[in-house]
């Protein structure tokens, strides 16, 4: 096993996360199966959007001046079987093509009907939506890298698209360390509920991850090791809570030890999660695998998905990190040790980050009522400073 790195910085910790690992493989999908994946390649129109010139409103449409003769309807999603003349018009309504000969749309309450004719007032081109006016055939909708939400698909859809070229999910086995869980009921007999088991595989998911092994591990090596190499050779990343300190029963040190792993980031100078760690690990085609420890405690374990996590997962599947974080007004003092950042859970409330309260390592009562984390710098910021803010990925 290599040298560990000195303790990083906060930021030096994500950096070192979105570069260390080579981006994974692509799949296609169709189309209405692609919201919430990264897009692995650009994606260009492959018809104009709108396809016909349309109507852009319910009402009448008309060629020349008023007073117009009504002709004909045209039924929506159908090409016109008439053309107009001066003088005449049909009915349309919204998306309804536009035929030959036509200069306008009319409204319907900006229109009268009398004896077959329609009165009222337009202008050239009123109402009507040109083909291409959106995009024209080629053009560039969406570039790889691009998380692909709702909007982006319809828009994709709609140029004629049919499947997308999509970075493949990080593939993950997460494993839970402790003989002191259980798993329903009440705290009994010393043990504790587990509380990172319900939301470290929703956060994981959320990212973009896919869980494909959820184990929990008891506190004996030989059931550590064993699960990590049983798993090994089939995902992309293999995590863990708990384990990471140098107690007698924290494990995940002596196991990436024997399995030969390459530390990127072994602990960092900020808290909550100061003994997170990211490592390399070769399986047995000697592919990459990362390993990602987090800390036990559960506020600890969130801020070191949303530190490392995040990076990590950017990096997999070929979409840029920003790592310009916007900067808030605090409405509160916050202390934080020397040449140390200090993640504070929280929300924005009138444009000012306001800390949660009870917000220690092992607890979530604050978090649960937060939307992000203050990324303070060492020293104190007064109130009415500034800090950076890192947001939590929300349903």
């Amino acid at each position: 096993m290599s040298e560990a790195h000195e303790e990083l910085s906060w930021d030096a910790a994500r950096q070192v996360a979105a570069r260390s690992f080579p981006r994974l493989g692509s799949e296609m999908l169709p189309i209405g199966a692609a919201a919430g994946r990264i897009l692995a390649e650009d994606c260009f129109a492959l018809a104009p959007l709108p396809f016909y010139d349309t109507s852009a409103m319910d009402g009448w449409v008309v060629s020349g001046d008023q007073p117009w003769k009504i002709v004909g309807e045209i039924p929506t999603g159908y090409l016109p079987s008439m053309d107009l003349a001066a003088g005449e018009c049909a009915r349309i309504g919204t998306g309804g093509i536009i035929p030959t000969g036509a200069t306008a749309v009319i409204r319907w309450e900006h229109a009268t009907e009398e004896d077959g004719y329609i009165h009222g007032e337009t202008g050239a081109g009123k109402d009507i939506r040109p083909a291409g006016a959106e995009c024209a055939a080629g053009e560039l909708l969406a570039t790889a890298g691009t998380l692909l939400q709702p909007a982006i698909v319809g828009n994709l859809a709609g140029s004629g698209i049919d499947e997308v070229l999509v970075a493949k999910r990080p593939r993950v086995a997460l494993f839970f360390l402790g003989d002191e869980l259980i798993h329903e009921g009440l705290p009994r007999d010393g043990k504790i509920r587990d509380s990172l088991g319900v939301q470290v595989p929703a956060l994981l998911e959320l990212i973009g991850a896919e869980i494909i092994e959820q184990r929990f591990i008891n506190d004996e090596y030989q059931s550590l090791i064993g699960a990590v190499r049983d798993v090994i050779d089939t995902v992309d990343i293999i995590a863990t809570t708990g384990g990471t300190a140098d107690g007698p029963r924290d494990h995940v040190h002596p196991l990436l030890a024997e399995l030969g792993a390459r530390y990127l980031v072994n602990r960092i100078k900020a808290r909550p999660g100061h003994p997170m760690l990211l490592a390399e690990l070769s399986d047995s085609d000697n592919r990459k695998v990362a390993f990602l420890g987090l800390p036990g405690n559960p506020q600890s374990a969130l801020s070191a998905i949303t530190t490392l996590g995040l990076p990590l997962m950017a990096c997999l599947v070929g979409q840029e990190m920003d790592f310009n974080l916007p900067r808030v007004e605090t409405s509160e003092e916050i202390e934080t040790p020397p040449d140390f950042n200090r993640l504070v859970a929280g929300k924005i409330e009138n444009g000012k980050f306001v800390p949660a309260q009870k917000i220690g390592s092992n607890m979530l009562r604050g978090l649960a009522a937060s939307t992000g984390f203050a990324v303070c710098d060492s020293g104190t910021t007064p109130v009415g400073g500034t800090v950076r803010w890192l947001a939590i990925p929300l349903f």
